[in-house]
């Protein structure tokens, strides 16, 4: 409690990113979203409704940012894949996913930080402003 001393003002950072031509790739992974032609569909029907449909190409993981599950890092014991609480990849994990360890019942995340300013050295602010 000793450190709420040190916060002089609160603010939120967006640590997300969207999914986007140009964001961080780790490795050799890509991404890429295209339009396969325009219009991608139609005319049809009477009132010759056309469409364009997208098509996204690439991995999801370990680019832009990410959450990792508990499901995400294992270690092979003699040739069984163990991962977070001794479960077994041949139990929780198929073709369409994993089936335990996953993110998608977290929920929001609330945490602090602080960001510290070194001396010499020149910030700018989200609108580019130097403070």
């Amino acid at each position: 409690m000793r450190q709420r001393a040190l916060y002089k003002e609160g603010k939120i950072y967006q640590l997300g990113r969207v999914y986007e031509f140009g964001m961080p790739l780790f490795g050799n992974r890509h991404f890429s979203l295209t339009m396969p032609g325009l219009p991608t569909g139609g005319p049809q029907g009477t009132g010759q409704i056309v469409c364009n449909d997208e098509m996204v190409s690439g991995e999801l993981g370990q680019i832009g940012t990410q959450f990792d599950g508990l499901g995400h890092i294992g270690t092979r014991v003699d040739g069984e894949d163990i991962f977070y609480n001794g479960f077994k990849l041949s139990e929780f994990g198929d073709t369409y996913g994993l089936t335990k360890l996953g993110v998608e019942k977290v929920g929001a995340i609330f945490t602090r930080g602080v960001r510290d300013r070194l001396p010499g050295q020149s910030y700018r602010n989200q609108v580019g402003s130097r403070k």
